[in-house]
């Protein structure tokens, strides 16, 4: 799961969650020290109570320390998805009220999610970009690579990675597309209507290492075309 402000200027560690409590891949790396806030249940799914911990833990402790050290206010709105997994809107809420969760109307999430307007499909784009020159840096085979040397620390890292890329800019983008008064929200930092951002990344590049490198022999055009389809969805 993805957090930030407004302008950007406060990204929150990304929050994965696995099966296992202490994965093999793990081994001699303390999981505080990971650059993800990493939790665990059974089916690697969101439960009330690991969202509920997050939030009291994690969350108002960060930004109630971000909002004192640049001088605002410390009142601040976590917007999330309404989903079954998410304990109530009481339980999401700083012992004083001023930092809450708000949980937009049903089905219409997406439309008014920042980051969906955007940020998530360049993360994944990162992504995927750094796990093909990951790929391409190893002497393995790709089944070779997935089943010993890609892991579950692995992807956390890189996954880090990905969204450390994400900019400033990015984040303010997503935001102008839901407040043509964006401005107001996130000060100067904010970009003309006429300056582009890397908002949108090609899968020209992808294709090009894909098509140069004799592991994907058996890529073809068409598999290709479905690559750039799925950047464009």
């Amino acid at each position: 799961m993805f957090w930030a402000n407004a302008s950007g200027e406060h990204k929150m560690k990304l929050f994965c969650i696995g099966k296992a409590k202490y994965p093999r891949s793990f081994k001699g790396t303390e999981i505080k020290h990971f650059p993800v806030n990493y939790y665990h249940s059974k089916l690697a799914w969101m439960t009330r109570d690991i969202l509920s911990s997050w939030f009291h833990s994690k969350f108002v402790p960060e930004v109630n320390a971000f909002l004192k050290s640049v001088g605002l206010p410390v009142k601040a709105v976590l917007f999330i998805d309404n989903a079954p997994s998410h304990p109530n809107e009481t339980e999401l809420k700083s012992h004083n009220g001023n930092i809450f969760a708000f949980f937009p109307p049903p089905n219409i999430a997406s439309l008014l999610q920042p980051m969906d307007q955007g940020v998530i499909v360049t993360m994944k784009r990162h992504y995927r970009r750094e796990l093909l020159s990951l790929l391409l840096a190893e002497e393995q085979t790709v089944t070779d690579f997935w089943k010993k040397v890609f892991n579950i620390k692995e992807a956390i890292y890189l996954a880090a990675k990905a969204w450390g890329m994400i900019s400033n800019q990015n984040i303010i983008q997503s935001w102008r597309k839901l407040n043509n008064n964006a401005k107001e929200l996130v000060g100067k930092n904010l970009t003309s209507d006429n300056e582009e951002t890397d908002i949108q990344i090609s899968s020209q590049s992808l294709c090009e290492m894909i098509g140069h490198n004799n592991k994907f022999g058996d890529v073809d055009e068409e598999n290709m075309l479905i690559l750039r389809c799925q950047d464009m969805n």
